[in-house]
């Protein structure tokens, strides 16, 4: 079920913490994970921005704790193609152009929605390993340099800063997408 829109509750930059406030707007809705026909009513029904944004912020996360193979082979890769779409539309293209070769790098679009059919593209990209550690040293050679660079795209200084405040430009000039204006 969607919650309504948060209220409009001034300009962004007097909110302090941008990472709280961005995950703040995620959490504004609960997304269906693995769940693909609850997925395809929701995408009918929010706005494309507002699933673009909880998907860049969940790859950010994924791919930062555990790099690009952790990022597809989790619940929020099926999200692969918003977060792409999300990192164009928030003027990251430094962003978008590596998540789009890493992306490219699996050899299919679009990514399952489904998370046993991803581990199974997974599988025929890499080999069938004997357990989770395994996987991620068979992708090592295809996905390693791909997280280096994410890496440090997404350093946690300035570039984490600017990072953040990409997003939240987007919204502050398109909040009537994000938060109710009554």
């Amino acid at each position: 079920m969607i919650q309504a829109k948060p209220n409009w509750s001034g300009p962004i930059d007097k909110h302090g913490d941008l990472e709280s406030f961005l995950w703040d707007q995620c959490n504004s809705f609960e997304w269906p994970w693995n769940d693909p026909d609850a997925s395809a009513k929701l995408r009918a029904e929010l706005d494309p921005e507002r699933i673009e944004l909880l998907a860049v912020m969940f790859a950010d996360a994924e791919i930062c704790n555990g790099g690009f193979t952790q990022y597809f082979l989790n619940s929020s890769g099926e999200l692969a193609e918003e977060a792409l779409h999300g990192f164009r539309r928030f003027g990251m293209s430094e962003f978008a152009e590596l998540f789009d070769a890493a992306y490219n790098a699996l050899g299919q679009r679009p990514m399952p929605a489904d998370r046993d059919v991803r581990e199974k593209l997974l599988f025929s990209k890499f080999g069938v390993p004997r357990d989770l550690e395994e996987l991620f040293q068979l992708a090592e050679p295809t996905m390693g340099p791909f997280d280096e660079k994410y890496f440090k795209l997404a350093a946690w200084d300035d570039a984490r800063d600017g990072f953040l405040q990409a997003i939240c430009r987007y919204i502050d000039l398109n909040r009537s997408v994000f938060f109710s204006m009554s």
